[in-house]
């Protein structure tokens, strides 16, 4: 994430934001949930048994209120009577597919961090079993940039890079 106050933008799932930042949607992102490779719990598939019982890796960002993905989750995990056991806390999201990797724990994370991770380290994907909306992901940035030329080139290069995304 970049920081807007300095003049850049930055990319995440977003909630209410101030009248002088700008916002542009630039994707969905569904989340998907990690082990990993042959964790002894999970057979076959993930179930919501193993989505209540298996201890989670969960992100917390110390600069950003709740992610907006955390909330999603057990917004919805809450409305099946579930809970998830958070055992972790982790600062960095890109952190967790490798703390995954190296234990029992499970995650729930963005599924192109999650298919990127799994080409590189023994994790496993999977569905959720339960709905989750998506997370719409955008760029904000302050208005005083709105009409920046080097910003607004950056701005539009990112909406280039992630239109393959949609």
């Amino acid at each position: 994430v970049l920081n807007v106050v300095t003049g850049d933008a930055s990319v995440a799932s977003f909630g209410d934001l101030a009248l002088d930042i700008r916002k542009v949607f630039l994707y969905q992102q569904k989340l998907m949930a990690i082990t990993r490779r042959g964790h002894p719990q999970v057979r076959g598939e993930l179930s919501l048994q193993n989505l209540a019982e298996i201890p989670h890796a969960s992100w917390e960002s110390i600069s950003l209120p709740r992610p907006a993905m955390e909330s999603i989750l057990d917004r919805s995990l809450s409305q099946m009577d579930v809970k998830r056991n958070i055992a972790v806390r982790v600062p960095a999201l890109p952190m967790i597919p490798e703390l995954i990797e190296q234990t029992n724990l499970m995650a729930c994370i963005p599924e192109i961090l999650a298919r990127h991770a799994a080409k590189s380290l023994r994790i496993d994907v999977w569905e959720l079993p339960v709905p989750v909306e998506a997370l719409d992901v955008s760029m904000t940035w302050h208005e005083k940039y709105q009409h920046d030329v080097a910003h607004r080139w950056i701005r539009n290069e990112i909406v280039k890079i992630t239109q393959s995304l949609r």
